[in-house]
């Protein structure tokens, strides 16, 4: 069986083990991390803070451009995988 696990991927306790587990049972697993859409370490100071507040509220009312490239890809990532 193929398995898409998508998911933040910020933390090791919730999606990670999941893919491991299909994994063990032998499924064809791949992920999808929406995480790395909200990181903004490569930017200048100022530029950083901005994206962070802009990310945490994209985040929260999921609705923006950042949502809006992460279903693209989510879409992509689906169609790929079929």
């Amino acid at each position: 069986m193929k398995i898409l696990v998508a998911g933040d991927w910020h933390s090791k306790i919730h999606e990670e083990p999941v893919f491991n587990a299909f994994v063990r049972l032998g499924h064809k697993v791949e992920k999808f991390s929406w995480f790395q859409y909200f990181r903004f370490d490569d930017l200048p100071p100022l530029l950083k803070q901005m994206g962070r507040f802009i990310g945490r509220a994209q985040n929260k009312f999921i609705w923006g451009s950042l949502i809006d490239r992460i279903n693209r890809d989510f879409l992509k990532k689906v169609l790929s995988f079929k």
